[in-house]
């Protein structure tokens, strides 16, 4: 009779590593994919967050811009070369204790910092007490070093910004002495980290699809109507 020996064989070895191999796999496929989903939810809620600040601080601006004589709303060029003012005008508003505040508002692009394919959104506001001693072009006064600029979004990939009036959409470089009817702006965003881009396009749809982005359309009416308000400004 002969004894049989206890333990496994080289088969049962194999197959047993083989299907151990497959349960790690599968189980590691499975955490990348939480990871990434988790990821991919934190990066569009951080791109919602931030179109809606620059959606909210634009559209309380804009709400109290008014065209006064001595103050006209300044339409930029984005398509210049950063740094580049976009707009600027004045802004009215009453306090909650019906008290009045005007302050002269500029929005302009700034290069990235670190990235070159990228701008940044700044604005500025002052006081328009402050500038009431200024002369001329209200716009060219104070440039962006001199100003305590606050970025309401970096990473930006472009933002687009049409001003209308009753004649029809103000062109670039031109000052604004008609009451303003509309501000539309479409603005695209990406946010870090940025996806490695080894052949960039220029249409900014694509480039969003390509860098991860995302991007909003809002238009912006001011609520502010020319007339006895003047008295009180500057």
């Amino acid at each position: 009779m002969v004894k049989r020996q206890s333990g496994f064989t080289l088969i049962e070895v194999l197959v047993t590593v083989v299907l151990f191999m497959l349960v790690m796999l599968l189980l590691f496929r499975g955490v990348t994919a939480v990871t990434t989903t988790v990821s991919l939810g934190q990066r569009q809620s951080s791109l919602h967050r931030n179109l809606k600040t620059v959606e909210r601080v634009m559209r309380n601006d804009v709400e109290g811009l008014l065209v006064h004589p001595n103050w006209p709303v300044f339409v930029g060029d984005l398509a210049a070369t950063p740094p580049a003012l976009a707009l600027a005008f004045l802004k009215y508003r009453t306090g909650s204790e019906g008290d009045t505040e005007t302050e002269w508002v500029q929005y302009w692009i700034e290069a990235h910092p670190e990235e070159a394919r990228l701008r940044q959104w700044v604005r500025y506001a002052e006081p328009a007490d402050n500038r009431a001693g200024y002369n001329g072009d209200w716009w060219t006064q104070i440039t962006p070093d001199q100003m305590q600029e606050e970025v309401l979004v970096d990473d930006l990939i472009q933002i687009q910004c049409q001003v209308w009036t009753r004649g029809g959409q103000v062109p670039v470089l031109s000052t604004v002495t008609q009451q303003v009817e509309a501000v539309d702006v479409n603005l695209f965003l990406t946010d870090p980290p940025i996806p490695l881009v080894l052949t960039p396009v220029t249409n900014q749809l694509q480039r969003m699809w390509q860098e991860k982005g995302g991007w909003a359309h809002f238009r912006m009416r001011p609520q502010i109507q020319p007339g006895p308000v003047w008295e009180v400004l500057p």
